[in-house]
């Protein structure tokens, strides 16, 4: 049987919007590792270009280039709806001023925190 070649995607990432010029249509993000990623207009996978403003957490995938790493397939995210999910999945109840341990796996790769709830918008569950 002949050999089948798996395409791999790169994993999809979360930042932080540090710098957008909307007439220019490009920006800078803060990976959650703390590099600093370019993206243009072209990249945005969903959303509106005009909602995109300085703080917006977005989804990407991370593509190299000679001058440097820059973002494609970039979508806004909500981190409340995101922990929401992965909570549920935990079996963790919700509750004001509760610590949860998150394990997951995934788009996110595989990663444990401890969330303070109240901390990450409990109020928008």
């Amino acid at each position: 049987m002949g050999h089948i070649e798996v395409k791999r995607h790169p994993p999809v990432l979360h930042g932080e919007i540090t710098l957008i010029d909307h007439d220019l249509g490009h920006g800078w993000l803060r990976a959650d590792d703390g590099r600093e990623v370019y993206f243009q207009k072209d990249a945005l996978a969903g959303g509106d270009w005009s909602s995109l403003s300085i703080g917006m957490r977005l989804g990407f995938r991370e593509m190299q280039a000679e001058q440097g790493p820059y973002a494609m397939g970039l979508s806004p995210v909500s981190r409340s709806r995101s922990v929401r999910c992965l909570l549920d999945e935990a079996g963790q109840p919700l509750k004001r001023g509760g610590i949860a341990q998150v394990g997951f796996a995934g788009f996110c790769g595989q990663r444990s925190y401890l969330t303070n709830l109240d901390e990450i918008g409990l109020q928008d569950l």
